[in-house]
């Protein structure tokens, strides 16, 4: 039976755990892809899942399509359920100084959803009002959704929209 979602405080450790997983895919992968710290672990002091998201950024579709049997080789696991036309998903539990589970979303230049995703996280970082106010919502939602991801997940829809408007504003694009 699945877990409850759980909402926890940042955990300080998760940037350095980024740099070591983005190593590990340069290393595996060279250096042709755009990688990036997305979702909450990459806004400091904004809590979360404790998920290390990534975002990996290929030339083209072809190109990150390529790549699919690479990374299952160094241990990620596609989710296709969790993918869909504009992204590719990934699970894996990296083993630092402890078990991190990482999500990797691949996208190409040409997917406006990168750039959302990162905007996202400029203007939480640049805004630490706004980010603690999302901290709060999440815990909310979180318990509202109880075991039940998709609610978790469709409860954030509006709130990110929201602040992608206000990022475009101050031209976070």
């Amino acid at each position: 039976m699945k877990q409850a979602i759980t909402i926890k405080p940042y955990d300080s450790n998760l940037p350095f755990y980024f740099k070591k997983e983005r190593n590990f895919l340069i290393k595996n992968l060279g250096g042709e892809f755009g990688i990036h710290h997305i979702g909450s672990s990459a806004v400091r002091g904004l809590g979360g899942k404790n998920v290390l998201d990534i975002l990996l950024i290929a030339p083209n579709k072809k190109k990150a399509n390529a790549i699919v049997k690479r990374l299952e080789f160094m241990g990620y696991v596609q989710n296709k359920s969790g993918g869909d036309k504009d992204r590719i998903f990934f699970n894996r539990s990296a083993f630092y100084k402890k078990k991190i589970h990482v999500h990797l979303h691949i996208m190409w230049k040409t997917v406006k959803k990168y750039r959302d995703a990162l905007a996202f996280r400029y203007y939480l970082r640049r805004h630490p009002e706004e980010a603690k106010k999302y901290y709060i919502l999440k815990k909310i939602w979180a318990k509202k959704a109880g075991r039940i991801g998709r609610k978790y997940r469709n409860s954030k829809t509006d709130y990110i929209r929201n602040v992608l408007k206000k990022a475009k504003l101050e031209n976070i694009y």
